[in-house]
């Protein structure tokens, strides 16, 4: 096996000058390099031996709330329809805005979900893309500190508090608040705690510092021992440790973020960029006839053949650094100049372009010019991913409506309207 890249995201706004402490392990979860650095700059540190390195990134528990529901069926099916109604309660917000994760594996009726902002999920993902880093994984800090029966892990790192407080329960909080919420956690006996381990990094003497008080206030307000450790490696290698001992955690990588990879969105990106300029031209030259055959034909060739579209398009433009922007910007300056079609096309380029639409396809496209209706036909992997893609055109101010989808052979297909909102 190839060795992996752990890597610390601790801020929930990263950018590519971030800094981020890594540790690059091999297969069998032995330290091959460490340090800090920017987070553009960890591949280069890491060496050679971390060209292909798949990367481990362990994000802010703060940004990400753990909780428990109940759900009695355990058919992956009724799981995805009933998990949103059921963490309704623990969303502040819009829940279509919220996205949630789950275990891989699930163990009777209680159901662990992370649930996260899809913007915090886009801002981690930009900035690690941007810097060269396809994630294979995204895990909350607190979920892989060790884990124990009857003992509860806190550790400090950098004037925050990190608690594992179950299998998939935890939370990050300010060090100042710890004993507070601690001894809450462990009222009554929905907890059994025996004791609690309370660390810090040699390398954060601050933390380590506040160690003694802290542990004293803890047994004080709990009536539970605290056992100290002041651990010589640093927190990012603890936590690549507690990936590879195979403890619970769960990965944010789910659903419309499962691929999230490099080489994947490389190609998604292709994809999406060449079917935005090739409806361009399809609706300009058919003058918005379907062209279901057309694209489907066009879709397998995307790749190579989206670059040289856009050049005749555009001629003006020498470089192709990332066609898939480049084109969406073509297009918004199009739309802005007027022309129903482009303004629809444009729209429907800017829908398709959420992390959520990942997997669907554009199997035709109509466009009506005495209503002023743009007509797609589209073909995902749930009829959940298309009432996901209806919501998101209604949230960036698309009038979108649905038509009667269908489900056969495990695909689902619909007729999704479009049109511009003065």
């Amino acid at each position: 096996m190839k060795p992996r890249i752990g890597l610390h995201l601790e801020t929930p706004r990263p950018d590519a000058t971030t800094p981020v402490a890594w540790v690059l392990l091999d297969a069998e979860a032995r330290v091959l390099g460490r340090g800090r650095c920017a987070l553009a700059d960890v591949r280069q540190a890491a060496g050679p031996a971390a060209a292909d390195a798949a990367v481990d990134v362990f994000v802010a528990g703060d940004a990400v709330m753990l909780t428990e529901v109940t759900i009695p069926s355990r058919e992956a099916a009724h799981l995805r329809k009933a998990l949103p109604f059921m963490v309704e309660e623990h969303v502040i917000g819009e829940l279509r805005e919220t996205h949630l994760a789950i275990p891989r594996t699930l163990h009777g009726d209680r159901v662990p979900v992370a649930v996260i902002a899809h913007a915090q999920m886009i801002a981690w993902l930009d900035a690690l893309h941007g810097a060269g880093l396809s994630p294979a994984t995204l895990i909350p800090e607190q979920l892989l500190l060790p884990r124990e029966t009857g003992a509860v892990h806190v550790h400090l790192h950098g004037g925050r508090a990190l608690l594992r407080l179950g299998d998939h329960r935890g939370m990050v909080v300010d060090a100042v608040n710890l004993v507070a919420v601690l001894a809450l956690a462990l009222a009554g006996d929905r907890l059994p705690c025996s004791r609690v381990e309370l660390g810090a990094c040699a390398d954060s003497p601050e933390d380590g510092a506040m160690l003694p008080a802290l542990a004293a206030a803890i047994e004080e307000q709990t009536g539970r021992p605290v056992v100290r450790t002041a651990f010589a490696e640093p927190l990012v290698e603890i936590l690549a440790a507690g990936m590879h001992r195979g403890v619970p955690w769960i990965d944010l990588c789910q659903g419309g973020y499962a691929g999230a990879r490099r080489d994947k969105l490389i190609r998604t990106q292709w994809r999406r960029a060449g079917f935005a300029v090739a409806a361009c031209l399809a609706v300009l030259l058919l003058g918005g006839g379907a062209v279901s055959a057309w694209l489907e034909h066009r879709a397998e060739r995307t790749h190579e053949a989206a670059v040289a579209r856009f050049r005749e398009l555009f001629p003006d433009e020498t470089r192709i650094v990332n066609l898939r922007r480049q084109a969406q910007a073509r297009l918004a300056l199009a739309a802005d100049a007027g022309g129903g079609e482009l303004q629809a096309l444009a729209a429907l380029a800017r829908v398709l372009d959420a992390p959520d639409a990942e997997g669907v396809r554009v199997r035709g496209l109509e466009f009506r010019a005495q209503d002023g209706m743009l007509e797609a036909d589209l073909a995902a992997a749930s009829l959940e991913r298309l009432y996901r893609l209806q919501a998101l055109a209604d949230g960036a101010g698309i009038s979108a409506s649905l038509g009667e989808p269908l489900e056969e052979g495990g695909l689902a297909s619909a007729s999704l309207q479009l049109r511009v909102l003065p």
